[in-house]
């Protein structure tokens, strides 16, 4: 079994040892660097890593992660792609060994986004697939897919697991305004936007995104849900997460939790298998001072012991639901 690492670059000079040592293991480290002006390259030359250089002029990453795709021989049975400021745990290689066999596609690992963060949020990421077959789609928040697009076969291993350790912030609310612009009925760009406009304290615009967000994810659910139940049932947990960030939104512009609570209530709605709404709907019927609603919702939340395909939210999967739960008990009594 052949792996590689395969990834792009631009003034990561401050990352590349520790992200060399975290890809030991690796059968062949791949960078492509993007332009590059620190030394970025001659580290990554030292360590036999540099694939060469592509100037990609507009930028889009789907372009330039399948640039570096080209790099890796088609004899290679795997490839992983994570970024500069991204660690993989020790003892990778061996788990991936494990659960790879003749008919892997893709493999969905356990991402840390904040590392820093004390309770950090994780999520499933599928960067992990087989070098054949494969293409990366998307200018912004790319996703490496089947060249035809079609959904390709995924297995889940939380004993691999990838570190974000990004400094500062980055904004891709142009690049995503010009993929909009050009596609309008394209459902992802909007989420993303909207996280964007979240970052900035643009909440009425976030609303926008998500709301958009929403009627397109619906449209596209509705033709998929007897075709592809596992695609439907991911796309009404995107939903509920998405219901939350407006919820999250319209408290920051000063909505009552009264007014907020029907938007709590939709997420729950939309997916009842996963833990975050019940969690973020006991909260607030906690602070409307209804508890045994709170009860019932922190109750159920915590029944849900599997994150199942969706991401997880440190707080609802730490001590702070079972507080819930027991102050309300409490106070019923």
């Amino acid at each position: 079994m052949k792996i590689a690492i395969s990834t792009i670059s631009k003034n990561e000079e401050h990352n590349v040892e520790d992200f060399i040592k975290s890809c030991n293991g690796a059968d062949l480290i791949s960078v492509l660097d993007t332009g590059s002006t620190d030394k970025t390259v001659e580290l990554l030359k030292k360590h036999n890593a540099f694939a060469g250089q592509e100037i990609i002029t507009p930028f889009r990453f789907d372009e330039a992660r399948n640039k570096a795709l080209e790099k890796i021989p088609e004899d290679f049975d795997i490839v992983i792609s994570i970024d500069l400021d991204e660690r993989l745990n020790d003892g990778w290689r061996e788990e991936l060994e494990k659960i790879w066999n003749e008919n892997s596609e893709t493999i969905n690992y356990w991402y840390i986004g904040d590392y820093t963060n004390e309770e950090p949020n994780g999520c499933w990421r599928s960067k992990i697939f087989k070098r054949s077959g494969y293409k990366w789609f998307n200018s912004v928040h790319e996703i490496p897919l089947l060249e035809d697009k079609s959904s390709p076969r995924m297995q889940n291993c939380d004993r691999i697991i990838v570190k974000h350790l990004q400094k500062g912030e980055r904004d891709y609310e142009e690049l995503l305004n010009n993929v909009i612009e050009k596609s309008p009925e394209q459902m992802n760009p909007y989420i993303q936007r909207g996280h964007e406009h979240m970052k900035k304290n643009n909440w009425n615009n976030a609303i926008k995104d998500f709301d958009k967000y929403i009627e397109l994810s619906r449209i596209d659910s509705e033709k998929s849900m007897f075709k592809d139940s596992t695609k439907y049932l991911y796309e009404s947990g995107c939903r509920a997460l998405t219901y939350i960030d407006i919820a999250n939104c319209k408290m920051h512009l000063g909505f009552s939790p009264l007014e907020v609570l029907p938007i709590l209530i939709k997420a729950t709605a939309e997916c009842p298998k996963m833990r975050e709404p019940w969690i973020f709907l006991a909260e607030m019927w906690y602070n409307l001072e209804n508890y045994p609603q709170a009860y019932a919702c922190a109750t159920t939340g915590l029944a849900i012991k599997d994150n199942g395909m969706w991401c997880k939210t440190g707080l609802c999967w730490a001590e702070y639901p079972e507080q819930i739960q027991k102050d309300s008990y409490n106070k019923i009594k």
